[in-house]
This record gives C-alpha cells, structure tokens and sequence, in this order.
C-alpha cells in the first residue's frame, strides 16, 4: 500500500491548491482520486491483490484491548438470538474473531459488516461471525445491536464524512437506551504530540482522513448530538471512544 500512496502524496500540492487548502471529502475528491482516478476504497474493489495487502496491514495492528470486552459484554445477560456487536466496515472479521476466541462464554451474534469486494477475499466467515454486506453511507440494517463498533474508520474519513456515517448509528442510540457507540482510533494529544503522531495524522490526509485530538474529537461528535462518556486506552496509540447521547 505504501507504493500506492506515494502518487496521492505527490498529488497534495494541487489537491490542495484546487480546494483552497480546505481538508478534502468524499464529495470534493482526494489525493488519492486525483493519482488513481478513484478513491481508495473503491480502488481496492477492483485491484484484489491490493486489497489483501491492506487486510493484511489491518491484522498487524495492535490487539483489541482498548476496551474490556469480557467484563463489558458480561454485564448484558446476552441470549443467543442477541446480536452483541456490529462491526462496521469490519474488514474480513479479525477482531470479532479475536474476541470470540478471548471470550468463548460469551453468546448472541457478532455481525461484521463490509462491502462486497472485502469479504470476496474469504470463503466464509470467522467461526462464530456473521458477514453482511453494506455501505456505510447509508441506512444501517440491524436495530437492536446491544454495541456499534467502528475500528480504524474514522481516521480514514473527513469531518463531513463521519458526520454521515454517525447519521445512520444516532437514530438507533435514540430509539434504544441499551445500545453503545464506540470508536476505536487513536486520540492524540490537544498538544505536543510525537513525530511518530503528526506523520500518522498527514499520511492519513491522501486518502481524505486525519487523526484527532481529543478536542477535535469533542467537535466532530457534538455536531450529530453526541458527547464522550469514556476514553478507553490501550496498546498505545489506539484509544476506545464510548460515545453518549447529550
């Protein structure tokens, strides 16, 4: 993927100048667009070699261990017939399958939901995981989740973008006190960040993304009537946002 990345780099300068130096979305275009002609998701979909290298790179992230999985979902008494997570835009169901297997007692279905050309790659699912294709743009299909659960998306996306997608979750959180949002990414510092942080924040800008601050953070939730109940830390530098109704 790095290969990849280089021509959306080089392809900054214009980008920027085009758009008069304002982050790019969905709609304006990218970096990435402007080198390939498509963004990278749907780029992907069409270059399956690629793809794998980018599941790949997903599954050499740190382990899920933000938030307490097996203490958290064994205070919810969940049946069989419960669905317990939606992983939205899941990938191939890495981390479902990693906290099934770190939590074998633990009931009610996992759901990981992605586009078409993501689980192509796979014969079938995860034991214990659920596939189901969808757009993140659009609707979300399961209501009664007990958790919604976005993993490394948000940093891929620009204000606008994730205003969207938290669009097709809030509704549900309204409609069912039960529910939680997390969202797992990091959470930079309001200040003095790293090296290591401010080149993970631009090398997500090509692509139409960024890291945030926990300020920033605050911003982006607040315009779709959201707050933070909890930072959940873990392996550094990924954090696990629990979200709240304000």
């Amino acid at each position: 993927m790095f290969f990849d990345l280089i021509p959306a780099i080089m392809a900054m300068p214009r980008t920027l100048v085009d758009h008069q130096y304002k982050a790019p979305t969905k709609e304006t275009g990218t970096p990435y667009k402007w080198a390939h002609g498509e963004e990278l998701w749907t780029w992907l979909g069409s270059h399956p070699d690629r793809a794998l290298n980018m599941v790949a790179g997903m599954r050499s992230h740190n382990p899920a261990d933000a938030y307490p999985w097996g203490i958290e979902l064994g205070k919810l008494n969940l049946k069989d017939e419960d669905v317990a997570i939606v992983d939205v835009a899941g990938g191939q169901g890495h981390i479902m399958e990693e906290i099934r297997n770190r939590n074998p007692s633990i009931k009610a279905r996992f759901i990981v939901q992605d586009l078409p050309s993501t689980f192509e790659a796979v014969p079938v699912p995860p034991e214990g995981v659920e596939f189901m294709t969808y757009d993140i743009f659009t609707p979300q299909p399961v209501k009664d989740a007990f958790i919604y659960h976005y993993r490394h998306i948000f940093h891929n996306w620009s204000d606008d973008d994730c205003t969207t997608f938290l669009g097709q979750v809030v509704p549900l959180l309204k409609a069912q006190p039960k529910s939680k949002l997390l969202l797992v990414d990091v959470v930079l510092p309001d200040s003095n960040a790293t090296m290591q942080e401010a080149i993970m924040d631009i090398s997500m800008f090509p692509m139409g993304g960024m890291e945030r601050n926990e300020s920033q953070w605050r911003v982006l939730l607040s315009k779709s009537g959201l707050g933070i109940k909890k930072i959940w830390r873990g392996s550094e530098p990924e954090a696990c946002v629990e979200c709240q109704l304000l």
